[in-house]
C-alpha cells in the first residue's frame, strides 16, 4: 500500500471514525495510535492499517456461532495477534496454528523459515467448533495397538475406575470383584449405545451391559481373570489435531505452499 493510501486509510479509520462508530472502535483506535507511534510510517503500519478496517469488518458480518483464521507468516504474525486481540477480544483467541510446509527452504544466515500462522479466533463464546482427528502414527499403532484378532487391532483398556461405590457398580461380574481392589465398574458407555437402544440400555444393570459387551467381542479376560476393554483401531475416531500442523493436504486441508500463493495474508471464515 502506498503511504498517502495508507495515510488516507488511517485518517478515515482512526481520526475520523468512519469505520470505527461500534464496538471494539474506541479500543481499536488506541491500539492503532499505540500501534502507529511505535512503528511510525513504515510498510508494517500501512500493512496493518490496510488490514485493521477489514478485519473488523469481517467480524462485523460473522454469526455468533462463527469464527475466522488468519493465514499469515511469521514476518507480521506478532502484529496481527495484537490487532486481532484488539478486535475479537482476548478471551476469544483459541489458537495460534502453527502451519509446517511440506519443503524446506535453506537459508545461510539463519534457520530455514519453512512455517506459516493460522490465527483462529471465535466470534464468542457461543462459537462452533468440529474436533478434526487425523490417522494416528503407525508407530503408535505398533506400540499400542498389538494384539489383533478377525476384527482387526486393538488394545486393552481398563473396564473399573478408581474408588468405591454402592450399587450395581461394586458388584462383582465373571468371579472379579472390582470393590476387593477398591475400584468400581466404569462400563464405556459410547460402545454398549452402539448395540442397545436407549430404553434397552435404561432397564440394564451394570453387569448385563458387561454381559453385553462380552457377547459382542468387547472383553478379553487375563492369566489372572482380570476382565479388560478390546478397544479396537478401527472403532477409534484418530489423534486429536494440535497446533503444530505438518503439511496438511493429506488431512483436508489445503497445502501451505498452496494456500499463500497470492500472498500469505489471507482471513477465512467459517460457519
Amino acid at each position: 500500500m502506498e503511504c498517502a493510501e495508507a495515510d488516507e486509510t488511517y485518517r478515515h479509520f482512526v481520526i475520523d471514525r468512519d469505520l470505527t462508530r461500534q464496538p471494539p472502535g474506541e479500543r481499536l483506535i488506541k491500539l492503532m495510535t499505540s500501534m502507529r507511534e511505535y512503528l511510525g510510517e513504515t510498510s508494517m503500519m500501512a500493512y496493518l492499517t490496510m488490514m485493521a478496517p477489514r478485519l473488523l469488518e469481517l467480524r462485523r458480518v460473522l454469526k455468533d456461532t462463527g469464527s475466522i483464521y488468519l493465514h499469515c507468516d511469521s514476518t507480521a504474525s506478532h502484529y496481527l495477534k495484537i490487532l486481532m486481540d484488539g478486535i475479537f477480544g482476548v478471551e476469544n483467541c483459541r489458537n495460534e496454528i502453527v502451519w509446517q510446509r511440506t519443503s524446506a527452504h535453506n537459508e545461510y544466515s539463519r534457520f530455514g523459515r519453512n512455517t506459516d500462522r493460522l490465527l483462529f479466533y471465535a466470534r464468542g463464546s457461543v462459537a462452533t467448533f468440529n474436533t478434526i482427528f487425523l490417522s494416528y502414527h503407525q508407530s503408535y499403532v505398533e506400540s499400542f495397538y498389538r494384539y489383533t484378532d478377525t476384527h482387526g487391532r486393538y488394545q486393552l483398556g481398563d473396564l473399573t475406575g478408581a474408588g468405591l461405590r454402592n450399587g450395581d457398580s461394586g458388584l462383582a461380574w465373571k468371579g472379579y470383584d472390582p470393590s476387593s481392589t477398591g475400584r468400581h465398574w466404569a462400563v464405556p458407555g459410547r460402545f454398549v449405545a452402539k448395540l442397545a437402544t436407549v430404553a434397552q440400555i435404561a432397564e440394564m444393570t451394570v453387569q448385563q451391559k458387561l454381559d453385553l459387551l462380552e457377547s459382542n467381542g468387547y472383553v478379553a479376560f487375563t492369566g489372572k481373570g482380570t476382565p479388560r476393554f478390546k478397544r479396537y483401531l478401527s472403532e477409534m475416531p484418530g489423534a486429536m489435531a494440535q497446533e503444530q500442523r505438518p503439511g496438511c493436504q493429506a488431512h483436508g486441508l489445503p497445502n501451505a505452499e498452496t494456500a499463500g500463493a497470492a500472498g500469505a495474508h489471507h482471513p477465512g471464515i467459517v460457519q
